[in-house]
């Protein structure tokens, strides 16, 4: 099944590594290409749903994919946005929860599609394990000439607000699952801003492996 969103690897906002077949709404990066209508930013009490819990530094994810993914304690919420974007004809409910440390960000992603609807499938992504838990997982990074895009960008926007200094470049390490329907999907998110895109090392990219390791815990709920 074709994506409900467009994402291409020409695309000038990001230099996106192993561009798959799908990708989430909750993926926050507003692609060159996409059309978006009716963004309803705002809280859950506005949106009419909610998918996490949070409590501390405790989120819990409460659609069909339930998951519990506890964050560092050095890491601070920043906030939750709760919004019905919409890509290319299709509407999505999306809970998201911003955490930082001042220098990394954390976000929790939780999506449905709004009409309930499934073909959330990331099965062509990079596998990976956080916890032992299976999730498939990709990177990606967002130069600085990418700002002028991102300014129009009401997640970046979300984040900004909360006082984090969003500045570019900006490295993004992402782990995707969903539910065995395919209806409900979560996003775990790591990322920090860099001196460049370009040339990333090797040893740059297993220390964030591993600061991911060490500082998100992520387990199945009921």
């Amino acid at each position: 099944m074709e994506s409900e969103f467009f994402v291409s690897v020409m695309s000038p906002i990001y230099k996106l590594i192993d561009a798959p077949r799908l990708v989430p709404a909750v993926f926050w990066i507003s692609l060159m290409g996409v059309v978006l209508f009716g963004f309803s930013p705002g809280s859950a009490q506005q949106s009419g749903f909610d998918y996490l819990t949070v409590r501390g530094n405790s989120v819990k994810t409460t659609h069909q994919a339930k998951y519990e993914i506890k964050i560092d304690p050095a890491f601070k919420l920043l906030g939750e946005l709760h919004h019905r974007p919409t890509y290319d004809k299709k509407q999505f409910n999306v809970s998201f929860a911003a955490f930082s440390d001042g220098k990394y960000l954390v976000m929790v992603h939780a999506e449905t599609h709004t009409d309930g609807s499934g073909g959330l499938d990331y099965s062509n992504l990079t596998p990976g394990k956080l916890n032992g838990l299976t999730f498939t997982s990709r990177e990606q990074c967002a130069s600085a000439e990418d700002e002028t895009e991102l300014n129009g960008n009401p997640q970046i926007q979300f984040i900004r607000k909360t006082g984090f200094n969003f500045a570019l470049p900006f490295y993004l390490k992402q782990y995707f699952t969903s539910s065995e329907d395919g209806k409900a999907e979560v996003v775990i998110s790591y990322g920090t801003s860099l001196s460049s895109c370009e040339n990333l090392s090797d040893g740059f990219k297993s220390q964030i492996e591993r600061q991911i390791q060490e500082r998100v815990s992520v387990s199945a709920s009921k």
